[in-house]
């Protein structure tokens, strides 16, 4: 847990939950994960002992590759027509 940054997005499964908590990264030391619920409306701190997490998974923006396969295909719709 300790390579996590501040600001990156977690979900994070702890041991007596029944499903993960979406949080941003607050703090990480050997004692407990602290993050930020994902809520505009509230700022909710969440603390999970290192003894009660299950499991960790960060969420990482991949790119929209659909985006640019639109932009080759009217370039090449473009082209053909001329």
């Amino acid at each position: 847990m300790a390579a996590l940054k501040p600001g990156t997005q977690i979900d994070v499964l702890a041991a007596d939950e029944a499903g993960p908590e979406a949080c941003l990264v607050s703090a990480v030391d050997d004692g407990a994960l602290t993050c930020l619920k994902e809520d505009p409306a509230n700022d909710t701190r969440l603390v999970f002992p290192r003894s009660a997490v299950r499991e960790v998974r960060m969420w990482e923006v991949a790119p929209e590759r659909h985006v640019g396969r639109w932009i080759l295909a009217g370039v090449v719709l473009g082209w053909a027509l001329r």
